[in-house]
């Protein structure tokens, strides 16, 4: 077993934190661009790594007692006494709008806000799980690969998925499955998807069992109450038994029922386990690559003033070849105003295409008149690590820095390259921003450490049957001073990496306390059962992992040498200036904006400190 869990240790760290908007569903930007990957042949793609940075859950996730499972008047095991604490009370009320009123992504977010301050208060956990899996039926049935496999598929696929899912539960998931707990949960998310309309819409449920679904769903919850599973093949045996009863009586297609109840026991195991669709898996691996088709645009995910914010373009895009800035506002795309469609991320679609299409945008940049573009969607490439340059300083030492955007399969090669160009140039100390860094692939975390460290344990990887630990080896790179940047959406590989330089004290630390990840994932390719068509894939945690000194990161994250929490700083002059490496190494200066980033400034104060000590050795 450990070896085949080594073979499979390619993974996935997942971007996780928090940022504006959507994409399928993480905390991502929503980026309008079509995956460039295809389905590859082999079945079992594994990509080790860390996911979705959503609010950590505990260990015993999947029990009896999971809060989904527990009515807000229920007691809950972890509920805290609100009655004493009205700011608790009033939080918990003000969050009621966007649940009265379906909006369950602001509810999502209020109220995982809202935990991270009450932690232990069951109302707000229970009320943050059922707005998420409201948004995870919302967002699966917006999603046209989704709808695409229920219109192509037959219930004999769909039980052969739904036994390949069970299976890999069973032999990779992190702790041994409650196949009762799972079950009840996938019920519960088949009772949400009864009274969602996009689910309905789908299925083509007429209007007049609307108001009767809900109660329905509660029977069914019921009827599936009174069996006991013990075995992956007795639950898939009810999950047909539900299908072909919900088809017989309200006519809803059996194979949509038995997706929502396996969908429903995925996204349940823990925050980061999720069933993905085929849309979803490819643009997983884009991400990865770091390569994409499209335009290359993010956009927020909520409506500025009737239009499409793009909050940022990708250097050397398509968006950016045709002079796309952040900031300016999409109002139509091919002359149909965007508020047609109900929601940014909607919208967002119509901005995706093959490559070699082309785009007509009416965008309107702040100030000026709107104006007509024909962007063309071209292949492109992301960067992992950007914004190289030496930063200002007031003597003549060399101060490089750059930042890494997530940890993609292209980040080391980057780093070493970016290190080869301030070698060039010189170099007294390094600062590398973390800042906003959602993780990616584990293995390349390792590497990236092992550039910096000569010895000493990177990270300790445990699951149900592998305990792997990874070392550094004398390969280094760089030996200069180094200081890492880090905030709370600083996630996953990203705390890899700097829990490895701080623990080996290899570098000092500066920002906020990270995200507070701990687990690792794989991702699985699902194939049809007489194919090997990709059909969707499986997200699915396999270890936890821990610091170079055994502490666990979930729910703690990397804890900053220098803490600047709550701590402020005055702008930097305009006068400042930065050095810029251009690919041949020669110094060009640039003019800065007005900074006022307390952590970059910080952190060069502490390389003065890290120099001198360096120069006394």
């Amino acid at each position: 077993m450990d070896d085949l869990i080594r073979d499979m240790k390619k993974s996935l760290c997942r971007f996780g934190s928090a940022a504006a908007a959507l994409l399928l569903g993480f905390f991502l930007p929503w980026f309008a661009a079509s995956p460039s990957v295809s389905a590859q042949d082999s079945h079992f793609r594994s990509l080790r790594g860390t996911a979705s940075a959503e609010l950590p859950r505990t260990d015993d996730a999947v029990t009896r007692r999971h809060p989904l499972l527990i009515t807000p008047n229920e007691p809950s095991p972890a509920k805290t006494d609100v009655s004493s604490e009205d700011e608790a009370v009033r939080l918990y009320k003000n969050g009621e709008t966007f649940l009265a009123e379906g909006k369950w992504q602001d509810a999502k977010v209020y109220y995982e806000k809202a935990l991270k301050k009450y932690p232990e208060n069951g109302d707000f956990l229970h009320a943050y799980l059922f707005s998420r899996a409201h948004l995870e039926v919302e967002n699966r049935y917006r999603d046209a690969s989704f709808c695409q496999f229920l219109a192509r598929t037959n219930k004999e696929e769909v039980m052969s998925l739904c036994d390949d899912v069970l299976k890999n539960i069973q032999t990779w998931y992190v702790d041994a499955p409650d196949w009762n707990t799972l079950f009840s949960l996938g019920m519960v998310s088949l009772k949400i998807a009864l009274t969602e309309q996009d689910f309905l819409r789908q299925n083509r449920v007429p209007v007049e069992y609307d108001a009767r679904l809900p109660q329905y769903g509660d029977e069914l919850i019921r009827y599936a109450a009174q069996w006991e599973i013990s075995s992956r093949e007795e639950l898939l045996k009810r999950m047909l038994h539900i299908a072909e009863s919900v088809q017989r009586n309200v006519n809803i297609s059996g194979i949509s029922v038995l997706m929502e109840i396996l969908c429903g026991m995925v996204n349940s195991l823990d925050a980061y386990s999720a069933y993905l669709t085929e849309g979803q898996i490819n643009d997983i691996y884009s991400m990865i690559d770091g390569h994409f088709i499209g335009l290359g645009v993010y956009i927020e995910s909520k409506w500025q003033n009737d239009a499409l914010l793009i909050s940022k373009v990708i250097p050397g895009s398509p968006a950016a070849e045709a002079g796309l800035a952040g900031g300016d506002r999409i109002l139509e795309i091919d002359g149909r105003a965007v508020t047609e469609e109900k929601t940014p991320e909607e919208a967002g679609t119509l901005l995706q295409g093959p490559e070699g299409t082309e785009i007509d945008l009416k965008v309107q940049t702040k100030d000026q008149a709107p104006r007509r573009v024909t962007v063309l969607r071209k292949s492109f490439d992301i960067p992992s690590v950007e914004d190289v340059k030496y930063l200002p300083v007031s003597d003549q030492r060399k101060i490089g820095f750059f930042k890494i955007n997530a940890f993609q399969k292209t980040t080391v090669d980057e780093v070493e390259q970016t290190l080869a160009r301030f070698n060039r140039g010189g170099l007294d100390c390094l600062i590398i921003d973390l800042r906003n860094n959602p993780g990616g692939l584990l293995d390349k975390a390792v590497e990236l450490s092992d550039l910096f460290l000569d010895s000493g344990t990177i990270v300790r990887t445990k699951g149900r049957s592998s305990d792997q630990t990874e070392t550094a080896h004398s390969g280094v790179l760089c030996r200069v001073p180094l200081v890492l940047l880090l905030d709370e959406n600083s996630a996953s590989a990203a705390e890899i990496f700097a829990g490895a330089i701080q623990e080996n004290g290899r570098g000092v630390v500066v920002g906020t306390p990270s995200f507070g990840k701990g687990t690792v994932q794989v991702i699985i390719q699902l194939a049809g059962a007489r194919s090997d068509r990709l059909l969707a894939g499986l997200r699915l945690t396999t270890e936890k992992f821990y610091s170079p000194r055994g502490r666990s990161y979930s729910g703690v994250g990397v804890i900053p040498d220098i803490d600047i929490t709550g701590t402020y700083a005055a702008a930097r002059p305009e006068s400042a200036k930065a050095v810029s490496l251009d690919e041949s190494a020669r110094p060009k200066v640039q003019s800065l904006s007005p900074v006022s980033d307390v952590c970059l400034s910080r952190a060069i104060e502490e390389t003065e400190t890290l120099i001198r000590n360096q120069s006394a050795l």
